[in-house]
Formats: structure tokens, sequence, C-alpha cells
């Protein structure tokens, strides 16, 4: 084990007490699944069933044309209908509603092929999404696109939780070691690799002892686990640049960047013949409800979670989806959990209601920002849509962190103003 030492970011409360060491639970099954068919690049669908159908319990529903997305029936009963509204990203598309029969009528894939292609194309037949926050819950195979005539040099897990309340990664590393560990092997395989890195934060240090006695048993593979410090954000391509300016990564190497939840679901894909429809999801709230890690379908409504958990009382809006440093404040309930949200949480006190006032220019958002950008300009320019100004002081680097939005004492969205400018105009 090695410490990474990372300056640049800022350390939040992380509010991890209730669920962070809490073994993942299943929630039970609904009566209705809402599966919205937002795609990560906007990419057309090919949808494959009709109003009116049974399916089966994994059956595919619809993937995208240009292969970064598909999506399974997460219980089998009778398609009611396919229309237009509004996902839990705040944005509308097209949405299958199923009302299970209860049935538990399963489609299972055949076994799989142990080679890399085996592994290429059991991706793709399960749906293994990428749900570390750069990738949106696109299709691994589709992070793989660029390297699948060639190699890369390293597969990068990162089991990291630095956000508050949001503690799924650590649990599921806990609990489904010798599984995550399997899987991403796998990973490594599609990859044409046999160098995989582990990233912890220091408050899962405990696990790391744990961890190097299971790579023991992988002599084929060069395992290594890197601690990092609780400050946030680590991900997406900060982080990497991150491992590269400490030496730990080659400079000009090319790696893919998972998660623990996407290794553990690539390990029920090729043993278990599952496809990718529930992972490990964070319930919490700022009150006393029955908060945890839940393994939780795709397409569970937000308000079946609210009642299991025994919320009360709760607005739409105060309901935050994925992360609260970077998630969707919902406007509406009968929502279904979406491809790659990895935390659900529950605010009475709604923090988010607080109204923009003008920028005061005090620079606290450059202070904070991960990839030394200006926000506070970014911000101005996303608001007069001028994306060529934008462009020139590297609107196209943001990782969208939410370190600005966070610091600003004037409580400006700035950075949902900047995400939502770059997806219109880039």
């Amino acid at each position: 084990m090695k410490y990474i030492s990372i300056k640049r970011g800022i350390s939040l409360p992380l509010l991890h007490e209730h669920t962070k060491n809490n073994k993942p639970d299943a929630v039970p099954d609904f009566e209705f699944y809402h599966i919205d068919l937002k795609t990560p690049i906007d990419e057309a669908l090919d949808i494959q069933v009709a109003e009116g159908d049974v399916v089966k319990e994994g059956q595919l529903l619809a993937r995208g044309k240009g292969k970064s997305s598909a999506f399974f029936a997460p219980v089998s009963g009778k398609v009611v209908t396919i229309n237009k509204s509004l996902s839990a990203h705040g944005v509308g598309c097209k949405t299958i509603v199923i009302r299970n029969d209860y049935l538990h009528n399963k489609q299972l894939l055949e076994n799989v092929q142990k080679n890399r292609g085996g592994y290429i194309k059991r991706m793709l037949e399960a749906g293994v999404v990428c749900t570390e926050p750069m990738m949106q819950g696109a299709l691994y195979t589709q992070y793989l696109q660029n390297t699948i005539q060639d190699f890369t040099h390293g597969v990068i897990i990162n089991a990291t939780d630095t956000e508050p309340f949001k503690t799924n990664e650590q649990a599921c590393l806990q609990y489904y070691m010798e599984q995550v560990v399997q899987g991403s092997m796998y990973l490594a395989d599609a990859a044409n690799t046999k160098s995989i890195i582990f990233l912890v934060n220091k408050e899962q240090s405990p696990l790391v002892r744990d961890l190097e006695k299971v790579f023991a048993s992988y002599k084929n593979y060069r395992c290594q686990v890197y601690l990092l410090p609780n400050i946030y954000p680590l991900y997406g391509t900060y982080i990497l640049q991150c491992l590269k300016k400490a030496k730990v990564l080659a400079l000009h190497g090319k790696y893919t960047l998972q998660t623990a939840c996407d290794a553990y679901a690539m390990y029920r894909a090729c043993v278990e013949n599952e496809v990718d429809i529930e992972r490990i999801i964070t319930v919490e709230s700022d009150e006393d409800i029955r908060w945890g890690n839940y393994f939780i379908k795709r397409g569970t409504l937000i308000q079946d979670i609210l009642d299991f958990v025994k919320v009360q009382n709760m607005k739409a809006e105060t309901v935050v989806a994925d992360s609260i440093m970077r998630g969707y404040a919902q406007e509406k309930l009968d929502i279904g959990v979406y491809q790659g949200m990895r935390g659900l949480f529950f605010l009475h006190n709604n923090i988010l209601s607080e109204k923009e006032t003008t920028c005061i220019d005090c620079g606290k958002c450059a202070d904070v920002c991960p990839v030394r950008l200006m926000p506070m300009w970014l911000d101005r320019y996303a608001n007069e849509k001028d994306m060529s100004r934008a462009k020139k002081y590297g609107v196209e680097l943001c990782i969208g962190c939410g370190n600005c939005s966070y610091i600003c004492p004037a409580r400006r969205h700035v950075t949902q103003r900047i995400v939502e400018f770059k997806k219109g105009g880039m």
C-alpha cells in the first residue's frame, strides 16, 4: 500500500456514520417500474418491445444504435406503455413502464467464453455500464472503443467515497471484495492488460490489508492498492492527472477507470450470467429513516423507495438523485432509478431552496477548482451562451464536480449552468 498526496480539492463533511458499515440489502419488488431510455450520448434507440408485450426479467428492451447503452427489463411482466416523460436527470426521454407480474421469469445469459473476445461480448450482452462519474452510465465497451484493437496499460478500480452520505463503493468493496477483485480481472482481460490498480481513501484504510490478501491468490495479475486523502473530487480525468503527476501511471499511458460496483457487475455478468439491472445505491436522509446501502433495480420508482425507507411528507424538490455534490434535485417522485445512479438523498431541511444572488467576484470558486479554471467567468459565459469565449477559458476541461457551487457565498448554480451549457453547445 502506498499513500498519494493530493492537495487540490476540498474536504467535505462525509456524514458516513449511518451507512459506512452497512451491508447492502435488497429492496422488495414493487408493482410498476419506469425505465427511462436516456442515453449518455443522446444516440438514437432501437426499441425491441411494444406496448402489451410480456417480458422476462433480464430481457433486452432497447439498445442505443451507437452501442453506448442498453436497457433490460428489471422484472417480468407486461409493458403497459411507452411514452415520453421526465427522467431523474431533469430531461424528457422515452420511458418504458412495466407492470410486475411477480412470477420472476428470468432470462439468463449463456456461459461466457473465457477470453478477451468473450469478455467484451459479455459486456454488450449484459449491458455492463461504467458508473465512474465522467462516463455517466455508458456501457463499458464504449469506454474501450479506442482500445479494442490495441491494449491499455492498466485498469483502475476507483473505490473511493469522499462525498457526503455516499458509501456505496465502500460497501461493495467491503462485503463483496473477492467478487470485486475477480470482476476487475475480467475487466482487465477485456482491456488486454494484467495491471490492476485499486484506489481507496483514508476512511477505507482498514480494508487494505484484506484486499492485499485477496490479491495474493491471483499471481497472473499485477495488483496494487493506493491510499488517497479524504478530499473531493477523486474521479475522472482529474484523478488520472494526479496519478500521472505522482508517477503511479505512465505519462502517456492509456488506462480505463471504473468503480468497485462496476467490477462487481462484471463478476455477476460473467459468473452468474446476469444482466446489469441493479446496483448498490446509498439511501440517506437528514432525518431518521431506514437508511442504508441497497440493491435497487433500475426503473424502481423514487416514491416506492421513499415508502420503503419510511420517509414521510417529502417534497420532490428536496430529493437529490446520484450525489449531493453533482446530482439532480427532482421535480416529481414517480420517476425511475436510472442507469449509473449511485445515491438517493432525502433532505427535509431544504438546503436547495436558497436563491441565487449576484456574483461578488470573491474568487473562492477558482481557489477550489481541481483543474484550475475560473468558474465565475465560465458561469458568466454560460449565462450569455458565449461558447467561443468559454472555450478560451477551458470550459471543456470542467469535470462538473460541484466544488464551485458548494463554496459560492452567492449560492450561484455555477456547476449546473456550465454542465448544461456544455451539453447544449459542444
